[in-house]
């Protein structure tokens, strides 16, 4: 004889684990719209928020991706962000010379490499 009660089984919980770029994504088009529909500010500044969001979502694209190439991903997309974020500043009314941003830049890049290389570099077995 058969049971009319079917055995409930526990669904999986739903979670917002998706690929982190869809994520990633999801949010700089929140901050986009929002700065596009609430912020009074010019289109050059929009597009430059827009550009640093969206080079801030690389940065931690790259991240989430480390593993599969050490890290060099990660270091291109930092430097990129602070490219973006630079050029946004500027455009918000930072007052630096070219010659004042090349040495930033460059102190940006050798950090962020050596912060990487200390976090990322190969390990030594244990016995």
């Amino acid at each position: 004889m058969t049971s009319l009660h079917a055995v409930a089984t526990p669904r999986p919980r739903m979670r917002l684990t998706a690929e982190p770029p869809i994520l990633l994504a999801l949010i700089s088009s929140a901050v986009q719209l929002a700065a596009v529909t609430w912020l009074p500010m010019s289109d050059t500044v929009v597009s430059l928020i827009n550009a640093a969001v969206i080079a801030l979502a690389g940065v931690v694209t790259a991240w989430a991706t480390r593993t599969t190439d050490n890290g060099s991903r990660v270091l291109a997309a930092i430097v990129g962000a602070a490219e973006a974020l630079v050029a946004l500043a500027l455009a918000l009314g930072w007052d630096w010379t070219p010659e004042q941003i090349t040495p930033l830049m460059s102190l940006i890049q050798l950090a962020a490499a050596a912060w990487l290389r200390g976090i990322l570099s190969p390990q030594p077995a244990r016995p």
